[in-house]
Protein backbone atom coordinates (compact mmCIF):
# COMPACT_ATOMS: atom_id res chain seq x y z
CA UNK A 1 0.00 0.00 0.00
CA UNK A 2 1.69 3.59 -1.22
CA UNK A 3 1.48 6.42 1.46
CA UNK A 4 -0.96 9.32 0.06
CA UNK A 5 0.80 12.37 -1.98
CA UNK A 6 0.18 14.74 0.77
CA UNK A 7 2.22 12.55 3.02
CA UNK A 8 5.15 11.65 0.45
CA UNK A 9 5.63 15.13 -0.50
CA UNK A 10 7.01 15.50 2.47
CA UNK A 11 9.78 13.24 2.29
CA UNK A 12 13.36 14.28 1.52
CA UNK A 13 14.89 11.12 0.35
CA UNK A 14 14.60 7.32 1.50
CA UNK A 15 16.53 5.37 3.56
CA UNK A 16 17.18 1.65 3.74
CA UNK A 17 17.77 -0.54 6.76
CA UNK A 18 18.18 -4.28 7.41
CA UNK A 19 16.55 -6.63 9.70
CA UNK A 20 18.46 -6.04 13.38
CA UNK A 21 19.95 -2.86 11.88
CA UNK A 22 19.91 0.30 14.50
CA UNK A 23 17.77 3.04 12.97
CA UNK A 24 19.19 5.84 15.94
CA UNK A 25 20.17 5.67 19.50
CA UNK A 26 18.81 6.46 22.45
CA UNK A 27 20.99 9.16 22.99
CA UNK A 28 21.56 10.19 20.10
CA UNK A 29 21.10 13.35 18.25
CA UNK A 30 18.11 14.00 16.84
CA UNK A 31 18.65 15.59 13.60
CA UNK A 32 15.88 13.65 11.51
CA UNK A 33 11.83 13.06 11.63
CA UNK A 34 11.12 9.61 9.72
CA UNK A 35 8.10 7.99 8.14
CA UNK A 36 7.54 4.63 7.86
CA UNK A 37 7.40 3.62 3.97
CA UNK A 38 7.71 0.10 4.28
CA UNK A 39 8.32 -2.65 7.15
CA UNK A 40 8.20 -2.10 10.86
CA UNK A 41 10.69 -0.60 13.19
CA UNK A 42 11.06 -1.44 17.29
CA UNK A 43 11.29 1.26 19.73
CA UNK A 44 13.10 0.28 22.68
CA UNK A 45 14.28 2.31 26.03
CA UNK A 46 16.96 1.13 28.26
CA UNK A 47 15.45 0.57 31.99
CA UNK A 48 17.41 -0.28 35.24
CA UNK A 49 16.65 -3.88 34.16
CA UNK A 50 17.39 -4.11 31.03
CA UNK A 51 16.25 -3.08 27.66
CA UNK A 52 12.23 -2.68 26.90
CA UNK A 53 9.91 -2.52 23.99
CA UNK A 54 7.86 0.19 23.67
CA UNK A 55 6.30 -0.02 20.35
CA UNK A 56 6.47 -1.77 16.74
CA UNK A 57 5.55 0.91 14.22
CA UNK A 58 4.42 -0.20 10.82
CA UNK A 59 3.88 1.65 7.70
CA UNK A 60 2.66 5.47 8.08
CA UNK A 61 3.93 6.02 11.24
CA UNK A 62 6.38 8.64 12.06
CA UNK A 63 9.50 8.22 14.52
CA UNK A 64 11.59 10.78 15.83
CA UNK A 65 9.00 13.72 15.94
CA UNK A 66 8.84 14.61 19.64
CA UNK A 67 11.95 16.46 19.34
CA UNK A 68 10.74 18.39 16.06
CA UNK A 69 8.39 19.79 18.39
CA UNK A 70 9.82 19.67 21.91
CA UNK A 71 13.06 22.14 20.81
CA UNK A 72 14.40 21.60 24.37
CA UNK A 73 14.71 17.78 23.01
CA UNK A 74 18.40 17.83 21.73
CA UNK A 75 18.35 13.59 22.03
CA UNK A 76 16.78 10.58 21.18
CA UNK A 77 14.25 9.42 24.08
CA UNK A 78 14.58 6.17 22.59
CA UNK A 79 16.19 3.18 20.21
CA UNK A 80 14.25 2.01 16.78
CA UNK A 81 15.69 -1.22 15.15
CA UNK A 82 14.48 -2.09 11.81
CA UNK A 83 12.34 -5.54 12.85
CA UNK A 84 11.72 -6.02 9.43
CA UNK A 85 13.87 -4.87 6.42
CA UNK A 86 12.32 -1.21 6.09
CA UNK A 87 12.18 1.53 3.86
CA UNK A 88 12.12 4.76 5.76
CA UNK A 89 11.17 8.56 4.39
CA UNK A 90 13.58 11.29 6.00
CA UNK A 91 10.90 14.38 6.43
CA UNK A 92 12.11 17.65 4.93
CA UNK A 93 12.41 19.24 8.24
CA UNK A 94 12.97 22.84 7.31
CA UNK A 95 9.83 22.41 5.05
CA UNK A 96 7.61 21.13 8.32
CA UNK A 97 8.98 24.27 10.09
CA UNK A 98 8.04 26.40 8.03
CA UNK A 99 4.66 25.43 8.23
CA UNK A 100 4.66 24.87 11.96
CA UNK A 101 5.65 28.95 11.67
CA UNK A 102 2.11 29.52 10.57
CA UNK A 103 0.34 28.51 12.79
CA UNK A 104 -0.78 30.65 16.28
CA UNK A 105 2.12 30.56 19.17
CA UNK A 106 -0.36 29.07 21.68
CA UNK A 107 -1.10 26.08 19.42
CA UNK A 108 3.05 25.54 18.96
CA UNK A 109 3.27 25.95 23.02
CA UNK A 110 0.41 22.84 23.29
CA UNK A 111 2.59 20.89 20.47
CA UNK A 112 5.49 21.50 22.24
CA UNK A 113 3.82 21.06 25.68
CA UNK A 114 2.49 17.50 24.22
CA UNK A 115 5.46 16.07 22.83
CA UNK A 116 7.12 16.73 26.57
CA UNK A 117 4.27 14.83 27.74
CA UNK A 118 4.78 12.54 25.52
CA UNK A 119 8.54 11.88 25.86
CA UNK A 120 7.58 11.83 30.15
CA UNK A 121 5.26 9.01 29.39
CA UNK A 122 8.04 7.12 27.47
CA UNK A 123 10.60 7.15 30.50
CA UNK A 124 7.31 6.46 33.00
CA UNK A 125 6.85 3.35 30.56
CA UNK A 126 10.11 2.20 30.56
CA UNK A 127 10.44 2.31 34.26
CA UNK A 128 7.31 0.29 34.82
CA UNK A 129 7.90 -2.33 31.89
CA UNK A 130 11.68 -2.87 33.49
CA UNK A 131 10.13 -3.56 37.03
Amino acid sequence: MELPESITAYVKNRLTFKQGQSVFEEGSQARHIFIIIQGKVRIRKHTPKGMVTLAVLEQGHVLGETSFFDKAAQLRAAAAIAETDVVLGVLDRDKLEQELSLIPPIQQEILAGLARRIRLTTATAALLAGG
